[in-house]
């Protein structure tokens, strides 16, 4: 039994001090994600002290009081500073913090000043109300990463933010079925904080891009066309367009247009992105949806079905051509003749 303790013991304690030096590490890195990885030292930082504080109670004699309660206060930091964290990690390049942010934090401030003078039994008493707390940031972290999804590029950014929740769902979880007297284990949540640790750890190492921010490299560096060569040549293609229109040809590519106006693909391309912040085939759809509108409100084209207004604008498929007049418009084409007929 005496051996079984001391490998708890042991476990739970490098957790600790292993958190401590990565969350350390963390204030080091600048850049980008320097606010997400503060607000992640500051979970890490949270969670220490009060799985210390659970180590320090199961296996040492008369813990003080202050101790017990800044332990038991620290709980109330862990959920909003993973919920400020994951809310900074998704959106970090615009991500700002603001001191309005600090009252998430205001019942562990309140544990911590009022720690020396009250007895760990008051202390103790709202602990199912720290446990609810603590649940409805992991709830708001959820929602934060689930809506993110769709706007981060690096899939192990999502994967990041997903494991972290749940590595500390764990801990929440552990420290409630004690409460509840569903396991009898009390250091169960530093063992599995040891685990986490360890995850974060492994990450830092093999996926360091989680929490320091590549440079931006612009896309066009190295080009030698001048923004105003740039800007002359777009006028040249805005002419093709509008006089020969070569955007009804449904087979219509980079290469066939920039062979047209005698120019290299990647220059065409260049010019479209920097002047007109597209690529080609938005920029070509513009124009077909354009001309779509236009049959759309013909009378001549009244008795036309859809999918041959969508041939004649250019477009090969139906499909494609709902789905590029709904992104440029905000309403489908049948949807936008009804509304045209109806003001005629």
């Amino acid at each position: 039994m005496e051996h079984y303790r001391e490998l708890l013991l042991v476990l739970s304690s490098l957790g600790v001090l292993e958190s401590l030096f990565f969350g350390i590490y963390l204030l080091t890195i600048k850049g980008e994600k320097r606010i997400p990885n503060l607000l992640l030292s500051v979970l890490i930082f949270a969670l220490a002290i009060r799985i210390g504080k659970s180590i320090l109670f199961v296996f040492t004699n008369d813990l003080p009081v202050t101790v017990k309660n800044i332990g038991l206060g620290a709980m109330t930091a862990i959920g909003p500073a993973l919920y400020l964290h994951i809310k900074a990690f998704a959106t970090y390049k615009s991500f700002r913090f603001r001191n309005i942010y600090l009252l998430h934090f205001l019942p562990f401030f309140i544990y911590v000043a009022a720690a020396p003078y009250v007895s760990n039994k008051t202390a103790f008493e709202p602990y199912h109300f720290i446990l609810m707390q603590f649940f409805t940031y992991l709830v708001l972290s959820v929602l934060v990463w689930y809506r993110s999804r769709g706007t981060i590029e690096n899939r192990y950014d999502i994967i990041w933010m997903r494991n972290l929740i749940a590595g500390i769902f764990l801990i929440w979880l552990s420290y409630t079925l004690y409460f509840i007297h569903i396991i009898p284990i009390y250091i169960t949540g530093a063992i599995l904080y040891s685990f986490v640790v360890y995850g974060m750890i492994y990450l830092a190492l093999k996926r360091n891009s989680i929490f320091v921010a590549k440079p931006t490299v612009k896309k066009y560096q190295g080009s030698k066309i001048q923004p105003t060569q740039s800007s002359e040549l777009l006028q040249q293609v805005l002419q093709l367009f509008e006089t020969e229109k070569p955007y009804l040809d449904a087979d219509l590519t980079l290469t066939k247009t920039a062979q047209i106006l005698n120019l290299a693909p990647r220059v065409l391309s260049q010019v479209i992105n920097e002047q007109r912040q597209q690529n080609f085939s938005d920029f070509i759809n513009t124009y077909r949806i354009q001309q779509a509108q236009v049959l759309l409100h013909s009378v001549a084209y009244r008795q036309q079905t859809i999918a041959s207004i969508a041939y004649e604008s250019g477009f090969h498929s139906l499909s494609a051509f709902n789905t590029a007049f709904k992104k440029n418009t905000g309403t489908t084409p049948s949807a936008y003749r009804k509304l045209n007929l109806e003001k005629t």
